[in-house]
């Protein structure tokens, strides 16, 4: 999105992407880029010659017009075009300068031999003829005459700064009980990602949405939602104007499943949920079934202390009240609250398979 497009143009850009999803089964990816949040492999889809050129120019581009590249590299190099006069300079850039007889290539004192490298082979793209390179300082009188000796530019020469590189996190949203809770999943692969809900990968300088195939319709319908909450939440106080990516189960590009120390393709394939199991026990229907129970030293549910979800989500067992089974917090919630958390009441939780409760819990952080 341009930073100067309209709300009408925004709202109309959204209704296509919506209409295109649809003709493409849900398989397609969407990203959502804004001006000048443009991350690496957006950029090196146009191997360092993307320009971003104002206003509308449907047919023929400005008689003469001044661009500024930034950038050392077909991964991440960009040209800005801005008003045609001498203020526009500054000394720490590289300039590219079009009109019709010919093509200057302004390199400030402060810019690098990889950022002129890359503003030339920009300027290729304006015109076939010989590029004339300009040092600061050292113009020429033709150059001055198109942009005008009036106005100063910023000639204070600044320190290249080195991208921070931020370590990449997984979250698990959910929003089962009408307010969104977020998980972060330490030590992440692919078989942490839920069908039944949706995630998030924060890799800072784009946020992934992935949509589970059997996340809740209200999950579906609010993900978008869930990624501004998130930024709007996240304790470095990003702007919500970094590159969103959304997808669905079984469309993961490159861009996101590189982010894993693994990937199958076909491992949700693979795996049954936990209904397909026992629709499948069901049909084998054996002559005897003998049920082996293994007897734990659980406290009664009823007799224990109750304590609010917010206490018995510490991780650190020595931080909890005295008296709480660590590896049986969800006894210690009150009736309500356990049936708000999981959905079932505890007389029915305790009656499922052990690994059901464990997954169960995992899901909302009591294991």
């Amino acid at each position: 999105q341009g930073e100067d497009k309209s709300e009408d143009a925004k709202t109309t850009l959204g209704l296509l992407t919506v209409s295109q999803e649809s003709s493409l089964s849900n398989s397609s990816v969407q990203v959502r880029i804004v001006q000048g949040k443009e991350p690496p492999y957006f950029l090196s889809s146009f191997k360092g010659k993307l320009i971003i050129m104002s206003g509308n120019h449907t047919e023929n581009l400005p008689r003469q017009f001044l661009l500024q590249v930034r950038g050392n590299h077909i991964n991440n190099t960009i040209a800005t075009q801005l008003p045609l006069k001498r203020s526009s300079l500054n000394s720490n850039f590289v300039f590219v300068l079009h009109t019709e007889e010919n093509t200057y290539i302004w390199c400030g004192k402060g810019s690098t031999g990889d950022e002129r490298e890359m503003a030339k082979n920009l300027a290729k793209t304006l015109t076939a003829g010989e590029l004339i390179v300009l040092y600061e300082g050292l113009e020429k009188p033709d150059f001055w005459k198109i942009l005008g000796n009036e106005g100063v530019y910023a000639n204070m020469r600044s320190k290249k700064c080195v991208a921070k590189v931020s370590s990449t996190r997984l979250f698990h949203c959910s929003n089962k009980n009408g307010t969104l809770k977020v998980e972060e999943i330490m030590d992440f692969n692919q078989s942490d990602l839920v069908p039944e809900d949706v995630m998030i990968l924060d890799v800072f300088h784009s946020l992934f949405l992935w949509i589970g195939k059997r996340a809740h319709r209200e999950e579906k319908s609010k993900s978008l939602d869930f990624a501004f909450e998130y930024l709007e939440t996240d304790p470095c106080k990003r702007k919500s104007d970094i590159p969103i990516i959304q997808m669905n189960q079984g469309s993961e590009p490159p861009i996101f499943t590189g982010f894993f120390s693994s990937w199958d393709p076909e491992l949700w394939e693979k795996s049954k949920t936990f209904e397909e199991i026992r629709k499948e026990m069901d049909a084998q229907k054996p002559a005897l079934q003998v049920d082996l129970i293994v007897a734990e030293n659980i406290p009664n549910f009823n007799e224990c202390e109750k304590y609010p979800l917010e206490i018995l989500l510490e991780r650190d067992p020595e931080k909890l009240p005295s008296g709480v089974d660590y590896q049986h917090k969800e006894i210690y919630l009150s009736s309500e609250e356990f049936f708000d958390v999981f959905g079932i009441k505890y007389k029915e939780f305790s009656n499922l398979p052990k690994w059901k409760q464990e997954y169960m819990k995992k899901k909302v952080g009591l294991f």
